[in-house]
């Protein structure tokens, strides 16, 4: 395990620097996120795929990196 999760009263904890959950939901709400070589990508972002990826290439076809709407990297 992670060294941010404890085993406590018989559950997983995940306890952060401000607030504790149960692991269950630290990773349910982890799902949804996009992190792209250990950067957060927003959900408002136009190309945004949940997961953890390398670089944006490995994320990404070519084909969808050429529709991407001008000024977005």
């Amino acid at each position: 395990m992670k060294k941010n999760y404890v085993f406590e009263n018989g559950e997983w904890w995940y306890v952060g620097p401000k607030y504790r959950q149960r692991v269950d939901s630290h990773l349910q709400k982890n799902k949804d996120r996009m992190f792209v070589d250990g950067k957060y990508i927003p959900k408002s972002h136009p190309m945004h795929k949940p997961g953890r990826y390398e670089s944006f290439e490995e994320a990404w076809s070519h084909r969808d990196l050429d529709n991407a709407n001008e000024g977005y990297v």
